[in-house]
């Protein structure tokens, strides 16, 4: 009689398929208990320990509790990219810098064709301000993994933070070669562009990225600058009023507003939306400004 294949699921893989389903759904607490169960079956399981990790990670719960799963995830499978990457975040938010560094090296170390962790490396040297090393472990990424557009979004970033603007402007347009969809890129290099007065380029760039995503108060912001700089106060005003109706707490966009009512001619108007920035920002400088103007 030949051997013939159990038609019977392995009920550990059962438990641990049905916990990474909830965790994609959001349901943080019913996978935990899938995991769990997986483990008391069979507790060396490296992939159930990584499912608890991850449900505690992403649902936001016990981050020191997450940081001990993938510890174990790691001590049972040493290739495990997964563990090293996460546990890596958590020991940043903890403030421990050095563990998360060598966490996402040895990610990067074990999957060099996966960007996430030369991503996180590289956001974990911009909070050190090292920004050189920023950009290194970046263009390493980007000759490992050189059709990822979230490289060259992450390197264009940091080329505007310091003010690199045509790198950042390369990186950009790098990305829309790969994803002519990516809100991301549009958005930043809009920003990069009215950062170097290219009003009419910037102003493409950022219709396209509020056309991508029209709920983005940071990009209808944006927009609304670029129409400042043109001194198109009314359709300035409107995107900023679009930014406030997507997200009412940002000061930046109550001044920008007020700014735009000066523009028009009506101070009251723009008396008002400068005490909204204030009461949202006591120190906000250009509201507390043109308030003392405005007496």
């Amino acid at each position: 009689m030949k051997n013939q294949r159990s038609t019977v699921d392995n009920p550990v893989d059962t438990h641990i398929a049905e916990g990474e389903r909830l965790i994609a759904q959001g349901n943080y607490d019913a996978a935990i208990s899938e995991f769990r169960y997986a483990l008391a079956l069979q507790p060396h399981s490296a992939r159930a320990h990584h499912g608890v990790a991850d449900a505690h990670f992403l649902g936001g719960k016990d981050l020191d509790l997450a940081a001990q799963e993938y510890l174990k995830a790691i001590q049972l499978a040493p290739d495990s990219v997964g563990s090293y990457n996460n546990l890596g975040l958590i020991r940043q938010i903890r403030g421990d810098l050095v563990v998360a560094r060598a966490a996402f090296s040895e990610a990067s170390r074990l999957a060099p064709g996966w960007a996430d962790p030369y991503i996180n490396l590289a956001r974990l040297y911009v909070q050190e301000d090292q920004m050189g090393k920023a950009v290194g472990c970046l263009a390493r990424a980007s000759r490992q993994v050189s059709g990822d557009p979230d490289v060259y979004n992450e390197l264009g970033m940091i080329y505007g933070m310091q003010g690199k603007y045509q790198k950042a402007v390369k990186a950009f347009t790098k990305v829309i070669a790969l994803d002519a969809d990516n809100f991301l890129a549009h958005n930043n290099l809009g920003l990069v562009l009215y950062y170097q007065r290219k009003n009419q380029e910037a102003l493409r760039e950022l219709q396209r990225a509020v056309a991508l995503d029209p709920e983005s108060a940071d990009a209808r912001i944006n927009l609304g600058l670029v129409y400042m700089a043109m001194h198109d106060w009314a359709t300035a005003a409107y995107q900023f009023k679009c930014a406030l109706e997507k997200e009412d707490t940002v000061s930046d966009a109550y001044a920008y507003l007020g700014e735009c009512y000066i523009g028009m001619g009506q101070p009251q108007n723009a008396k008002k939306a400068f005490e909204l920035a204030t009461q949202l920002e006591p120190g906000h400088a250009l509201a507390v400004q043109r308030l003392s103007e405005l007496e």
